[in-house]
């Protein structure tokens, strides 16, 4: 849930920004070195500690179904996101670049047509084999 939903919910009152970026501070204080069960027991921040540095940083980002749906159907203008991820500044690394780069070339790239489904022969249809017999006694054993 929103922290200020529920601050709104529990009847807290602010009387203004200075009030809000206070509480805000506090809470967020409180919920990085709190020890947690879902953590076994270490805090938060404790965690981020436990990563090196340079492990902090995503090396990779993984598309979403429905974007990848939407460059295989070329409904999203490829082009322009390529575009967008070349000249992106906030980048946190060249290595998710060139990950997010890779995976458009690999999704436009098996953007083939897909081939006509072949009819599901059913047991009592005649063989394809051509031998005259029913599916289920010839090729279907």
């Amino acid at each position: 849930p929103n922290v200020m939903d529920e601050a709104t919910r529990l009847g807290l009152q602010f009387n203004g920004e200075a009030d809000i970026n206070r509480f805000l501070s506090v809470y967020n204080n409180f919920q990085n070195n709190c020890r947690m069960q879902r953590n076994r027991g270490h805090t938060p921040r404790e965690i981020m500690e436990m990563v090196p540095p340079e492990e902090r940083i995503p090396k990779s980002l993984s598309f979403g179904p429905n974007i990848r749906k939407a460059l295989a159907d070329r409904t999203m203008n490829v082009e322009e996101l390529r575009q967008g991820i070349l000249t992106m500044d906030n980048i946190p690394s060249e290595e998710l670049r060139f990950d997010m780069l890779r995976q458009i070339a690999e999704i436009t790239g098996s953007a083939l047509p897909q081939q006509a489904h072949k009819q599901k022969i059913g047991r009592n249809d005649p063989c394809p084999c051509g031998s005259g017999k029913k599916y289920k006694k010839c090729c279907g054993r």
